[in-house]
């Protein structure tokens, strides 16, 4: 360009540019932009790789207050004539006279979907279960909800069990071009008051249309299974991952699950659930954790429901309150109670003394995933 301003002006004794030069350059731009490129596939896919492994650990923390939520705008055309919305859902708040809204899809005219922590599923502004007076709930802990409509029936499950349907007709349709908002119940007339959901949410996704067997083999997986990553992309309108990437709103925080983070399972890695990791070291924490001993007792029966208010109803440890809820963690929900299982639970526990006053941090959890593991006796 130089060369060709000078020669324009007269400038004298300017020469073209040497054509083995520009050929030199041109090469080295080319190969600049294929390094540049491949940087930055590679940043993108680690990018992928660091929120596919956050997925599975990661659940979303609501404040309580109606100003913490996620707004989306999805198109939601494939969803039109059937869609089923399912997650793993923590509520924390008691009480059951105000509906306490974790999704609310608002289309042309109102609220189409609107599904509370207990056990209430609007479809189109119509209330077509309420079971809030009779559904199992429990505060602190997690359970399973899909809300599912094919086109004349709704109907909401409850960890793999249906609370309830109503036939809808064939005429309703879901707006493809409305707003899902996760956290509190959104209408025609803007956010209501009161309705926040100030709770948990763990691997939302929204689906096309699936069998009630489909959604009892979900709940009977496990949230710790990855059992959404199973379906084709396909089958999968809006997913936890892209919910996980989008803008968050008032006080939303990332929690770790007690999940294993690999197919490794350390014997450990229950540390890293919300009641134990970054606490300290302590006799009621130990205490708590010892309470796997008086399992002896029940040898040969289930971990189920009935056992589990048994315990709670007759063996709770005052320390801390629902010390037994820890047994609705897939690792023991719906086990058959055997020596080994109370020995090396109790054992490995009680291996914690000699780390008082200790903080249940990563280094600590890594010493003794290293030092004190024993991966013979899995549980």
């Amino acid at each position: 360009k130089q060369w060709y301003q000078r020669r324009v002006r007269g400038t004298p004794h300017i020469s073209p540019p040497d054509q083995t030069n520009q050929a030199v350059m041109l090469s080295l731009i080319t190969l600049l932009v294929v390094i540049a490129a491949s940087t930055a596939d590679q940043e993108t896919g680690n990018r992928k790789q660091e929120t596919g492994d956050r997925k599975q650990e990661t659940a979303l923390k609501f404040g309580a207050d109606t100003r913490s939520y996620i707004w989306m705008t999805p198109n939601m055309t494939a969803l039109e004539y059937s869609y089923t919305v399912c997650s793993w859902v923590k509520r924390m708040r008691d009480g059951y006279g105000i509906d306490q809204v974790w999704l609310s899809y608002i289309g042309r005219k109102d609220y189409e979907i609107a599904i509370s922590d207990v056990g209430r599923y609007y479809a189109f502004k119509r209330l077509v279960v309420n079971r809030a007076e009779t559904a199992p709930r429990t505060v602190g802990q997690w359970h399973h909800f899909c809300a599912t409509w094919n086109g004349t029936r709704a109907i909401l499950y409850y960890d793999g069990t249906p609370l309830g349907s109503e036939y809808l007709g064939d005429y309703h349709r879901l707006t493809y071009n409305g707003s899902l908002v996760l956290g509190k119940l959104v209408t025609n007339w803007g956010p209501t008051n009161l309705t926040y959901f100030g709770g948990e949410l763990y691997d939302l996704n929204i689906y096309k249309y699936l069998s009630p067997s489909t959604v009892k083999e979900m709940f009977v997986q496990g949230r710790c299974s990855n059992f959404s990553q199973t379906f084709r992309p396909d089958q999968i309108v809006i997913s936890w991952d892209s919910i996980l990437r989008h803008r968050r709103h008032g006080n939303i925080s990332e929690v770790y699950l007690d999940c294993p983070r690999n197919d490794t399972e350390s014997l450990w890695d229950f540390l890293y659930g919300d009641q134990f990791y970054m606490r300290i070291i302590s006799d009621d924490l130990i205490g708590n954790l010892t309470i796997f001993g008086l399992l002896e007792e029940f040898e040969g029966h289930r971990i189920d429901d009935n056992l589990i208010e048994h315990l709670k109803k007759h063996h709770e440890i005052e320390i801390m309150k629902n010390a037994w809820d820890v047994l609705y963690d897939t690792r023991y929900y719906n086990k058959i109670i055997t020596k080994d299982l109370v020995e090396h639970t109790a054992a490995r526990w009680s291996m914690l003394r000699e780390f008082k006053g200790h903080r249940i941090d990563d280094n600590l959890i890594m010493h003794l995933k290293r030092h004190h593991d024993n991966k013979n006796s899995r549980i």
